[in-house]
């Protein structure tokens, strides 16, 4: 997944490492997360994550940072990369996951599990990818049906 923000588009939304935002966000552009937001977040195009979110996120594509983490629902139209903490559900095109997932992993297509990688919790794909150090710690289930949802 390539981690881009684009400043130059006027509807790119940033929360600041000194700030806390409480509320429903829905964001047209790309969205960056430094400080802490604690809500529900549609985002139309791609929501990176160094900071804390806790709430629902819709996004296209959603890239949780090492120094990031996460407590909610994710639901991503395309590609979710983890890096750093997750606790809750994620449903995605594809997953990848350098970091930790407390919870349940969705992928209609691929889960990558890099070396380092932790679940801890159900995992269901359409393939999977795993590195040598990646772990799963709960079930593992090949869902084709779930490929064409």
């Amino acid at each position: 997944m390539i981690d881009f923000i684009d400043y130059d588009n006027p509807a790119t939304t940033s929360i600041y490492a000194n700030m806390t935002l409480k509320g429903q966000i829905d964001c047209y552009g790309d969205m960056e997360v430094i400080g802490s937001l604690f809500g529900d977040v549609d985002c139309a195009r791609y929501l990176r994550v160094s900071g804390y979110v806790e709430g629902m996120v819709n996004a296209r594509d959603l890239m949780v940072t090492e120094t990031g983490s996460m407590k909610g629902t994710v639901d991503a139209g395309c590609d979710c990369e983890i890096r750093g903490q997750m606790e809750g559900e994620i449903k995605a095109e594809n997953v990848v996951i350098s970091g930790t997932v407390r919870g349940k992993v969705r992928a209609r297509s691929n889960v990558r599990l890099m070396d380092g990688g932790r679940v801890i919790g159900d995992v269901i794909c359409g393939s999977l990818t795993a590195d040598k150090g990646g772990t799963i710690d709960g079930n593992l289930l090949f869902d084709y049906s779930f490929v064409n949802i």
